[in-house]
């Protein structure tokens, strides 16, 4: 599923130890989408990853953002997250400094 939109707040890195003993890393993006309310939504970047692909963009870049929306239930109430896995900043009207974050294109 993609998502478009303009960045309109990148929150603070969070980061922590899992219960398995692994360290992880998350960063959450707001969006601000292009729809008559101008909703705003929370996209997640987790793992080292996907927060290299934020490295490329800044607070008012319009991008189209390619995510997985997945639900959990803890304790009867559920809770959902949209996790990124691709970033495309559409700013430039050209394919002329169009930015992408295929795996291919991150190095």
């Amino acid at each position: 599923m993609e998502i478009k939109g303009k960045i309109s707040k990148i929150l603070p890195l969070q980061s922590g130890i899992s219960n398995a003993g692994k360290e992880w890393k998350k960063q959450e993006v707001i969006l601000k989408q292009f729809d008559q309310f101008e909703t705003e939504v929370c996209i997640t970047a987790f793992g080292n990853e996907e927060l290299k692909k934020l490295d490329n963009f800044d607070i008012g870049d319009t991008v189209e953002v390619s995510v997985n929306i997945k639900s959990n239930e803890f304790n009867g109430r559920y809770y959902t997250n949209i996790n990124s896995w691709r970033w495309n900043n559409k700013n430039s009207e050209s394919n002329e400094g169009f930015i992408t974050t295929d795996d291919d294109d991150i190095f």
